[in-house]
């Protein structure tokens, strides 16, 4: 049994039920069979981030052009300086390429392709990191859950780490203790522990499967994090207004982890700390004066703990962070920010 219910069935196509209309095509830029007949309308229209990161991304698009459910799939470049936008239009001359006229972020950059798959009458879109691979029947395990449940808005899908087969994640869950986003099953072992559909309270933006008329009704993605949070802040703004964030597991994508980022690098330090506290300001309520002052005594910890790895820069951009947060700086960093 679907431990999350199932909101309706999808009908076959001459019952013309959820996720099916008279007319709909199986061409690969409208849509394709799901399984047991099951038609999508309009398809899942695949968006594919890339910044300064060809090899990563010829990957990634090459692993959605073979699955076994034909999508459309756009491009879009974050304003990368490397030149790998050119050289992915002179790869995929067939693909539309969106070209930003500068880095607009993980949100920025994701809502031009929303804007250009609404053009295009996509019913959903499929966002996608550029540093994943999808398995041949990720999209259509995915589009068969949005067909069954209309009022889930994003579907994730199981994300393994590459290298060593680790949990990437399964969802996220909130401990609002400290505002904080925790990704279920992070770097255990993958012993089967997740492999119901569950229903979370966030869906990671590695990648995940939005629908469009949630989208709508709720907007897209905040821009004012930049890199880090901006996922978690728009999950919530759909379970606020009454849409489900489902996990397909059997749906699995590989994650090589950011190369835009080091682990402990001043990039991340200084966008962890601006927007986790931006985060609790918008979402922590009543618990906002705790939280508030258990995330400035972490990031005390933090700071300290960096100081004592050798790491000063990462604890320069950390205070910084703090610092610009206390400003009312939202975005991009006024500055540039090392990236390792």
């Amino acid at each position: 049994m679907d431990p999350v219910g199932t909101d309706t069935p999808c009908r076959r196509p001459d019952g013309r039920g959820a996720g099916w209309r008279r007319g709909a095509s199986a061409s690969p830029a409208r849509g394709g069979d799901v399984g047991n007949g099951w038609r999508v309308t309009q398809g899942l229209v695949v968006i594919v981030l890339n910044w300064c990161g060809y090899e990563r991304t010829v990957a990634c698009v090459d692993s959605v052009l073979a699955s076994d459910l034909p999508t459309r799939v756009l491009l879009v470049d974050n304003a990368s300086p490397d030149g790998s936008g050119d050289r992915l239009k002179e790869r995929y001359p067939s693909l539309d390429v969106i070209s930003s006229d500068r880095n607009r972020g993980y949100g920025g950059g994701n809502n031009l392709g929303i804007r250009r798959a609404r053009e295009l009458g996509a019913e959903s879109v499929v966002l996608l990191n550029n540093d994943v691979v999808i398995e041949p029947d990720c999209l259509r395990l995915i589009a068969k859950m949005l067909c069954r449940h209309p009022r889930a808005a994003l579907v994730a899908p199981k994300i393994v780490h590459a290298d060593d087969g680790t949990i990437g994640a399964v969802g996220g869950e909130m401990r609002w203790r400290l505002a904080e986003a925790r990704q279920i099953g992070h770097l255990e072992a993958d012993r089967g522990q997740y492999d119901e559909v569950r229903e979370v309270d966030f869906a990671p933006g590695t990648a995940v499967a939005v629908r469009m008329a949630a989208i709508d009704e709720v907007g897209v993605i905040p821009e004012d994090y930049f890199l880090y949070l901006e996922d978690v802040d728009w999950s919530l703004r759909f379970r606020k207004r009454g849409w489900k964030i489902l996990v397909e597991p059997r749906a699995r994508v590989a994650h090589r982890e950011s190369s835009s980022a080091g682990k402990n690098s001043p990039l991340k330090g200084y966008y962890y700390v601006r927007n986790n506290l931006l985060f609790a300001d918008r979402h922590a309520g009543s618990c906002l004066r705790t939280t508030s002052r258990a995330l400035r005594g972490k990031l005390v910890r933090m700071v300290a703990r960096e100081l004592l790895s050798g790491r000063p820069s990462v604890a320069e951009a950390m205070i910084q962070g703090y610092l610009d947060y206390r400003a009312g700086a939202t975005g991009a960093s006024p500055r540039p920010l090392r990236m390792k």
